[in-house]
């Protein structure tokens, strides 16, 4: 978190630090990376500038956070979002679920596949859609934050069970459907109150 000094008000300050290949310099700030990370670094970099590039211009899209501005310093790229504020799925599920009838979270899906449609129309895949990651404005409205590069391998177990199969491997593609199978996946979640398990099958394969 950070603080615009300008309009006086929090805003999320995302960097883009990749969990392999990087380090810190002595000053603790700049990164540098290893020379056989360095062009996997550069590359995957663009592509952290083209995202919130693609989402600043998304900016009449209500789904998505809202992206200040992006800038290159100490050696890497840095995105200013919007603090997000609002409820998210799971705290829905945790207020709500005792009293919940099955057709709101029918209802709830149907409103995060069309949301999730409106990213996909923009040219923007998600590549982490789960309980936390999807969020509810005072109106009402689902807001998706925390977008990530499907490039990057997310090694979070806690949310292994919202990333779909081919999110796991290097040899696979990965593209909207990834998204849908996460939406699925939160389907399972508001009507379980529990996360899909992840089987690694011996032969790398996953399935559940």
């Amino acid at each position: 978190i950070a603080r615009d000094t300008e309009n006086n008000k929090p805003v999320f300050l995302k960097e883009f630090y990749p969990e392999n290949g990087v380090s810190r310099d002595e000053d603790g700030k700049t990164v540098k990376t290893d020379k056989e990370a360095a062009m996997r670094f550069k590359t995957y970099k663009s592509d952290f500038v083209d995202l919130y590039q693609t989402l600043q211009d998304m900016e009449g899209n209500i789904h998505v956070e809202k992206v200040y501005c992006q800038f290159d310093e100490l050696g890497t790229s840095f995105a200013v979002t919007k603090k997000v504020t609002g409820m998210t799925l799971r705290d829905f599920y945790d207020r709500f679920s005792a009293t919940m009838k099955w057709t709101v979270p029918l209802q709830l899906i149907r409103n995060m596949l069309e949301a999730v449609g409106s990213l996909h129309e923009g040219g923007i895949i998600h590549g982490m859609i789960n309980p936390d990651t999807v969020t509810f404005d005072r109106k009402g409205n689902i807001v998706f934050k925390d977008f990530v590069l499907l490039k990057e391998k997310e090694t979070d177990t806690t949310q292994s069970g919202f990333l779909a199969p081919e999110q796991y491997r290097n040899d696979t593609f990965q593209g909207v459907y990834s998204d849908i199978y996460a939406v699925a996946a939160c389907f399972y979640f508001m009507l379980t109150g529990e996360s899909p398990q992840m089987q690694i099958a011996e032969d790398d394969t996953e399935v559940y």
